[in-house]
């Protein structure tokens, strides 16, 4: 197997666990505990880590995708449309 294709397999793993999960914290762990805390404490607490959640959330859901579709184009030729 080639070199890039491994690289592209492993990005596309590694940074599309780290999105799902990254997504999943924050709706099933981390908001519904902040909303029960109250807005005096959610407001700073999301105001603080968005900077961070947005760079990680948009970091990797592009290198997943950009991977996911260069292992596309790579192994099976691309997507016939019509």
């Amino acid at each position: 197997m080639e070199a890039d294709i491994i690289v592209a397999r492993i990005l596309n793993f590694v940074f599309g666990v780290l999105w799902a999960g990254t997504a999943m914290f924050l709706a099933v762990i981390l908001e519904p505990r902040l909303r029960a805390l109250g807005p005096t404490i959610q407001r700073p607490v999301m105001v603080a880590i968005s900077p961070v959640l947005v760079s990680t959330m948009m970091l990797s859901g592009t290198v997943t995708i950009a991977s996911g579709l260069y292992l596309l184009v790579n192994l099976w030729g691309g997507v016939d449309v019509f």
